[in-house]
């Protein structure tokens, strides 16, 4: 129940920030960009990149606890000794790098090419947006596949996020292409086509409620 509990307020605390965050970040960056596409696509891109770090980090602990627990009844089954577990919040500062390495960028470049993809009236016709949203997943999905596999590496050795740049050098020397986006199918189909459609769903719905609650 407590990791439920934990995880339940993420997603709001997403949009939330998001919305905070695109607004300030509207005011400062129009002056500064002449084409309004081009300030709302950057205002929104790094607003959602916010925003789904808000939410990686509401939703850490959660993940924390369920998996202590479920090492706990593991343990209890073996019957081997229970372990002390390690304090939940070190525990989550530790891993939340790692839970955003992925997520974080894969989220702004999604943002940012549903943005200009919307604006740029390419096609507007019946489920014009979840359409949109779907491909920008899509593309952000398949762009993020090197950080995914580098992410994969890292944790299968155990070593922190502070080498993921030589992870990188080295999987691109070895394997080159190919292994730098290796499970790429995958990846494109669930967290592009599937998620992208279910969000975009989510978008619309989202986008309702705000017009109703917020005032512009």
């Amino acid at each position: 129940l407590a990791p439920v509990l934990a995880t339940v307020p993420a997603l709001s605390t997403f949009w939330a920030v998001k919305d905070v965050v695109r607004r300030q970040l509207i005011r400062s960056v129009q002056p500064l960009i002449p084409l309004a596409v081009l300030s709302d696509i950057l205002a929104t891109s790094i607003a959602a990149a916010c925003g789904e770090a808000a939410y990686i980090a509401v939703k850490t602990p959660g993940q924390v606890l369920k998996t202590q627990q479920q090492v706990a009844a593991v343990d209890e089954e073996a019957g081997a000794p229970e372990a002390r577990p390690e304090d939940l919040w070190k525990a989550s500062l530790r891993s939340f790098p790692m839970l955003a390495t992925v997520d974080v960028p894969q989220v702004g470049i999604r943002t940012g090419l549903f943005v200009a993809l919307h604006d740029s009236n390419l096609y507007t016709g019946p489920g014009s947006e979840i359409l949109l949203f779907t491909v920008a997943s899509a593309a952000a999905a398949f762009v993020c596949t090197p950080l995914d596999v580098a992410r994969t590496q890292l944790l299968l050795s155990r070593q922190g996020l502070e080498a993921l740049p030589a992870t990188l050098v080295s999987i691109g020397e070895r394997e080159g292409f190919e292994g730098l986006t290796a499970g790429w199918l995958p990846r494109l189909l669930w967290n592009g086509v599937i998620v992208g459609s279910v969000l975009g769903l989510c978008r619309l719905q989202y986008e309702d409620a705000r017009t109703l609650v917020l005032v512009e």
